[in-house]
């Protein structure tokens, strides 16, 4: 090796230059001369025509919402337009209604899924029995109110009392929660008031539930008028009233009309019913059954609950019935008040069951009572 060649610095290899001199590329001019070997180079960068393609391919595969952000933020590229900006206003509200029209069909053909409708008819059934059940449970106690006594003083008596939990054992135990689960009952549905028109003369209101069938509403006519169910035949628009079916197949509602053919000549007064059996409801409380005469005022019941539960200051307590308020000085009967049916409880400035009384006497002769816990 020569001196010469020791002195030459040795140029290392650098992968990065040669990646810059692969992305230019050299154009020699034709017109020079081949004695000047000088050559003219035009330097220009490649078009990442790759890259570029494959943004379009992407672009492509979007939503057109989505494509119109992306070009956005691309700076020095194009705006490309949607198919939406494309389309004229008459297009705009075929594709709208051709999505309507696709909603349609599968809505319909959802309701016409029978398997589909059926498990959703028996889920609403047991989700409403289980409803049922966790809010009548613990209803075996009944308040019954001294109808002959019409006193102030009005005695209540307690002719059935609940089961304690955990009373039964065994077989009788399980042989309970069987018969419980059996006897759910079902969601009623709303309640209506029907006219019931006795051989074209009197007319009678008797109260039904909509999913009821009518078989419930034989059953309170007799009762209403002591009658046995073979005195009774009942029709609608002329034909005869279905016993299976309900109000809600039938599409009726409160105050329709049901012609009755009656024969009065096997009606026993005795027979006729007398009292009923309601239940009051105070919320986030299990019910309450009380059992009066129909012929009893609601100040009656009003002054049974308050004595059942102590309440001193009986004006606190109001009584509700399908979102109407209740006059005490009216009969049950006025109202036209059925067994089960529900009476809605308002307490104002409810009061501990565990607080002391203590009433306060002042020098002017007023009083003044507060509650204090022990």
């Amino acid at each position: 090796m020569s001196s010469d060649e020791g002195d030459t610095p040795v140029k290392l290899y650098n992968p990065l230059e040669r990646n810059r001199k692969r992305q230019h590329f050299v154009s020699i001019d034709s017109s020079s001369s081949e004695e000047d070997e000088s050559s003219v180079y035009e330097e220009s960068p490649l078009v990442p025509k790759r890259r570029r393609s494959l943004r379009s391919s992407r672009r492509s595969s979007m939503s057109p919402s989505v494509a119109a952000r992306t070009d956005g933020d691309d700076e020095g590229e194009e705006k490309v337009e949607t198919l939406e900006d494309l389309m004229t206003d008459a297009e705009r509200e075929a594709a709208r209604q051709s999505e309507l029209q696709i909603e349609r069909e599968i809505a319909q053909r959802i309701a016409q899924d029978e398997v589909l409708n059926k498990t959703r008819e028996i889920m609403n059934k047991i989700s409403s029995a289980q409803r049922q059940r966790n809010h009548d449970s613990g209803l075996t106690e009944v308040i019954s109110l001294d109808s002959d006594d019409d006193d102030d003083d009005d005695d209540f008596q307690i002719i059935s009392q609940p089961v304690k939990p955990g009373a039964a054992k065994g077989a009788s135990r399980l042989e309970s929660s069987r018969q419980s689960y059996q006897q759910a009952p079902a969601d009623k549905g709303e309640r209506i008031v029907l006219q019931i028109r006795a051989n074209g003369e009197r007319t009678d209101e008797v109260p039904i539930h909509m999913n009821e069938p009518f078989d419930v509403l034989y059953k309170n006519f007799c009762d209403l008028l002591g009658l046995p169910r073979t005195a009774v035949k009942m029709s609608l628009d002329g034909d005869a009233l279905p016993v299976s079916s309900t109000p809600s197949a039938l599409d009726l509602e409160s105050g329709d009309l049901i012609d009755a053919k009656v024969d009065f000549s096997q009606q026993n007064t005795a027979d006729i019913k007398t009292f009923v059996r309601l239940k009051l409801i105070v919320q986030g409380k299990r019910p309450e059954i009380f059992k009066i005469d129909v012929n009893s005022t609601l100040e009656k019941l009003h002054s049974g609950f308050c004595k059942k539960h102590n309440i001193v200051f009986s004006e606190d307590v109001v009584l509700s019935a399908l979102g109407v308020t209740l006059r005490l000085n009216q009969t049950i009967e006025s109202y036209g008040l059925r067994d089960d049916d529900e009476i809605q409880v308002e307490i104002e400035n409810v009061v501990d069951p565990s607080a002391i009384a203590l009433q306060l006497r002042f020098s002017d002769g007023t009083t003044e009572t507060h509650h204090v816990i022990p």
